[in-house]
Formats: structure tokens, sequence, C-alpha cells
């Protein structure tokens, strides 16, 4: 492979890479991207390590409400959730907002995720 590119456009990407002379184009919704790239993730050798880019993307404008629930599922999962929550702690104030959206789906899901984030932090009552 000689060179690869990604394109970002709104809800779609633009994956282009020159191999053997031979131009080869993928296109794919972004929410496709996220959900693969989660699953890799999630089930390396070793388990979940370093949540920060999916955390970043809850926090971003440019994440959509679907990515940003495809995350809340993962985080949710004990076996992510337990190498991760000093990670995923920095960003309560993020999954909480997610809470508060009424327009948001997994609202109740981000609630007890931020439940077992404060129960890891020690704040029993928060949880």
């Amino acid at each position: 492979m000689l060179g690869v590119e990604i394109v970002l456009h709104r809800q779609y990407y633009l994956l282009c890479c020159l191999k053997n002379s031979l131009l080869i184009c993928v296109v794919g919704q972004l929410f496709e991207m996220t959900l693969y790239l989660l699953n890799q993730w999630k089930n390396q050798p070793g388990g979940a390590q370093n949540a920060s880019a999916f955390l970043l993307a809850l926090k971003s404008e440019h994440s959509s409400m679907r990515e940003k629930e495809l995350i809340i599922e993962v985080l949710d999962d004990w076996d992510v959730l337990t190498p991760t929550w000093f990670e995923v702690a920095d960003y309560l104030s993020v999954i909480e907002g997610l809470h508060e959206d009424e327009h948001f789906k997994q609202r109740y899901l981000a609630a007890l995720l931020a439940s077992k984030v404060a129960f890891c932090l020690g704040d029993y009552n928060g949880a």
C-alpha cells in the first residue's frame, strides 16, 4: 500500500488507497466505521484499553447521536468499563448531559453508565 487517505464529510467517509497502481475507494457511513472500530477496540487482545478516542467522540458536535448511543452502549459493559472507568470519569459531565437530553434515545443507559462511574469513584450516594 503506497498511500491511504480518509476524507470525512458529515455522516460519510471516503477511504482511498493506492495498491499495486490501482486506486481503491470505499464510501461508507461514519456510523459503520464507528461500529467497526468499537468492536475492534472492545475485542482486542487484553480487552478494551485507552477509551480516549471514543470519549472525545461523545463530546464532539460532529459525532451523530447514533454514534454516541453506540459508544454509551459499549462503555456500559462492565468488561469495558472496569479497565477504563478512570478515563470515563473525566467525561462524567458529558455523559450526564446526554442523560438530560430528551432527544438522546439511550438517555437512561447514559444515566446507568454515570451511576456505574460514580460507584467506581467511591461516590456510593451519587451512584
